[in-house]
């Protein structure tokens, strides 16, 4: 089922609460203010590992403090197969959490000046009152408080320049974890929120949105013959054709395997037919050829299901009906379009008759 993810400022909040708790935790009963030793009293308040909630308890019954050992120990234990979203929320609270530290900069940088400005004027008129004597010592006063306050401003703008550093680092790492690798396509993940995303717009704005699954032709076949590192660079090529021939709003990705999805915006059936044609033609004039020799070695086929989402679809049956189109051009021969029909196709039983897109000759094999 495709779940849509909490929006970031909500997950900020939720994690600044959960780490502002963890910090007593962590003064009293931690042995140290290290990465892990956050990891841990973090997993405790957040109750997502039962495991480390009962083996971290007993300390805070006893009010004692973990060793450094005691710390690595659990750590490994508990958070070297942590997944990506926990190290995610950890860093998001880091971040909240440096963030408020370092909003003060602009207030204590203008504090310290209007310090300073008054301070200087305090003992030209206490030298009206009591003399120069009074005056030069407080003068001397005034300056130790304000390079005071002013150390204190310049150190709060590096810890800003720390958090956006860090905040920009995350924001990296969070459009890497939606980067398919080897094909540098967005990934799985990244479809599933575009999709629920897209979805929600045409429904709200009465536009049309279609969906193109694309899968490679005999890809196991083409891997047992030419090996693994020839597989990779086909399904490379077929996704920098698919870059190539996918323009302006519409979101292409890999779905999984030796499939792919091409997401279009505001685009009717018979367009998205177009397009997707367009796209088988221009994978079968790729050609693996051997590094050494030029030899070619394959071309490529794809075959291509295309669906347009009806007005009662949920975001699944859009996919469903794109996927069932695409296993009907499998079943009619391969390199072929195939529309899906208004109504999710049954995959068992008798089968409606493909609607095929216009081929040319090398569709019709």
């Amino acid at each position: 089922m495709l779940q849509n993810e909490p929006d970031l400022a909500t997950r900020l909040d939720k994690s600044g609460e959960k780490l502002r708790i963890v910090l007593p935790l962590l003064s009293k009963h931690g042995s140290d203010f290290g990465p892990a030793s956050y990891a841990l009293w973090f997993g405790y308040i957040a109750a997502t590992r039962p495991a480390l909630v009962s083996e971290l308890e007993p300390v805070v019954a006893a009010g004692s403090r973990l060793s450094p050992e005691q710390t690595a120990t659990l750590y490994r234990r508990h958070f070297l197969d942590v997944e990506a979203t926990t190290v995610e929320n950890v860093s998001l609270a880091f971040v909240e959490l440096l963030t408020q530290v370092a909003s003060s900069t602009i207030s204590v940088q203008a504090t310290t000046s209007r310090t300073q400005e008054l301070l200087e004027a305090l003992p030209a008129a206490v030298a009206l009152e009591s003399g120069h004597a009074v005056s030069h010592e407080i003068a001397e006063h005034s300056r130790i408080i304000a390079a005071s306050l002013l150390t204190f401003g310049q150190q709060l703008n590096r810890a800003q320049a720390q958090v956006d550093a860090l905040r920009d680092e995350l924001q990296y790492v969070r459009q890497e974890a939606r980067i398919d690798a080897l094909t540098s396509l967005q990934n799985r993940r990244s479809f599933d929120e575009a999709l629920l995303e897209k979805t929600d717009q045409a429904a709200a704005t009465g536009t049309p949105l279609t969906l193109i699954m694309i899968d490679v032709d005999h890809f196991k076949r083409f891997n047992d013959d030419l090996g693994h590192v020839m597989g990779d660079r086909a399904l490379r090529a077929v996704a920098t054709t698919i870059q190539q021939n996918v323009k302006g709003k519409d979101f292409a990705a890999r779905f999984g395997g030796e499939e792919f999805v091409v997401l279009m915006t505001d685009t009717p059936l018979e367009s998205a037919q177009r397009v997707a044609e367009n796209l088988r033609q221009a994978i079968e004039r790729i050609c693996i050829r051997k590094t050494a020799t030029g030899e070619t070695m394959r071309t490529i086929t794809v075959s291509c299901g295309v669906a347009l989402l009806q007005s009662d679809d949920a975001p699944i049956d859009l996919v469903d009906r794109a996927d069932g189109a695409l296993y009907l051009a499998k079943e009619a021969g391969r390199n072929r379009v195939v529309v899906a029909a208004a109504r999710p196709v049954a995959r068992v039983g008798a089968k409606p008759a493909p609607q095929l897109a216009p081929q040319s000759a090398a569709g019709a094999r």
